[in-house]
Order: structure tokens, then sequence, then C-alpha cells
């Protein structure tokens, strides 16, 4: 099987005032994929580049995360990430998708099949968050700003690394690559106050 090249290429589009980027890949039915908290698109590259041999794949960087913009002091409630996601879909002139959203994005996945049934052939989720049940507590107590410097000062790479490992059920997929992904999302101010 041989893969698209263009994993790479991000594209952006404005969405309510905020520049919203994405991947694409394949052609066909659409896929649209929303990935979960710490995360961005890079988190559906294998999957996506599997998908794009019989789909069109897109996958989101959610408003906060990637390369979309990170702006300080807006929602970043669920649902405003859904009316982002939901936008998104317009602008690229979607008509229906297969949504797929993981942990956070499964949540902003279910308010779109709520508030936009219209757009959706079929709806998966995968270690979702219930609707919108998110913040949980643990995040909400990152929002004190001692708890959360204590918290990020205390994030060293080697305890990232642990954490990131701890959630994979394949070990050996922990790559450098992977962890500078995943480093990326937490290191920056912007990044840190957007989640």
């Amino acid at each position: 099987m041989s893969f698209p090249p263009s994993w790479t290429d991000v594209e952006h589009a404005g969405i309510d005032g905020h520049r919203i980027a994405y991947r694409r890949l394949g052609a066909g039915e659409t896929v649209l994929l929303i990935h979960g908290v710490t995360t961005a698109s890079f988190i559906w590259e294998k999957v996506a580049r599997r998908l794009a041999a019989h789909y069109d794949v897109i996958a989101v960087d959610l408003l906060g995360t990637g390369a979309s913009d990170r702006p300080a002091d807006v929602d970043y409630s669920l649902a405003s990430q859904a009316k982002i996601v939901h936008g998104l879909a317009m602008e690229l002139g979607l008509r229906k998708v297969h949504l797929v959203g993981h942990d956070v994005g499964g949540g902003i996945a279910q308010i779109m099949a709520v508030r936009h049934p219209e757009l959706l052939v079929d709806l998966s989720v995968i270690n979702s968050v219930g609707y919108d049940f998110w913040p949980v507590q643990p995040i909400i107590t990152l929002r004190t700003p001692l708890v959360r410097q204590l918290a990020m000062a205390t994030l060293d790479l080697g305890v990232l690394r642990m954490i990131i490992r701890r959630g994979l059920f394949h070990k050996d997929r922990l790559t450098e690559e992977l962890l500078e992904h995943f480093r990326g999302q937490v290191s920056a101010d912007n990044a840190r106050k957007s989640f």
C-alpha cells in the first residue's frame, strides 16, 4: 500500500476570527478527525494515511493546539470548539462526514452530532469524554495559578515521557518524534494557557 506523501502539509482556514489548521489527504467520502487534549492532528498520522487510500481525510488542530491560533482569554469549551469545527466543515464545503473524535474530541463530536445531525454519516468516539463533561477536576485545579506553575515546573521531559508512555497501549511506539509533538503542546506559554 502506498501512502499519500503530503501529511506534513498544513492548511489554514479563517473561522470566527481565528486561523484553524488542518491536514487533508486522500479522496472519497470525508472522514473528519478530532483529536483530544494535549495532542493535535499529529496524533492521527498513521490512521489518516491508511484511511486516505479510500477516503478524503481531514484532521483538525483545535483552537489552542497544533498550528492553529492560541489566543488568550477566549472560550475553549467543548461547545465553542464544536462551533469552530462545524465552521471549518462549512468553510470546506463538507456536506456529509464520518465524524471521529478521541478524548475531548469525542465530546466535541457528540455536541456536533446533536447540533448538526444533518452533517453526519456516522459518529465514532474513542476513549471519549461524555458530551461536554470537561474539564474534569484535575484540569480545573490547574486553573489556579500556583498549582499550574508547580505542575508545569515539574513537567520535565522525563515526567512527560512517563505520562505519555502510560497512556499508550503499544509502549514501544513512543518515539522521540512523538514525544516532541507532545512536548510542543505543553511547552510554550500560549500552549499552556490554552490547555
